[in-house]
């Protein structure tokens, strides 16, 4: 939703010179109503630069919290994917003690 609003004001006409979006997530898929590769594609289309924050738990915390270990690898590389396709960087933040 806010990748298609930055691309109406930029269509408007505004004084927009660079826009940027910056995602903090763990990267789980879990509630959205638009894919992946959808958002992918219309984050290359807008020219906004989308700059990702990967939260990622530590292992006492996975460990006293659950957490599902296999997917970290997917969730990450989607993140890392569309910092880069979109032009802009990624970063991994650890979460807990």
């Amino acid at each position: 939703m806010t990748l298609k609003e930055m691309m109406k004001q930029r269509a408007s006409g505004g004084d927009v010179r660079r826009q940027a979006v910056v995602v903090l997530s763990d990267g789980d898929d879990t509630t959205s109503l638009v894919g992946f590769d959808d958002v992918l594609e219309l984050a290359q289309q807008s020219g906004v630069a989308v700059y990702t924050i990967t939260a990622r738990s530590s292992p006492v915390a996975r460990t006293l919290f659950g957490g599902n270990r296999g997917s970290f690898a997917e969730s990450e590389y989607a993140m890392q994917a569309l910092a880069q396709e979109s032009g802009a960087r990624a970063s991994t933040a650890r979460i807990g003690a």
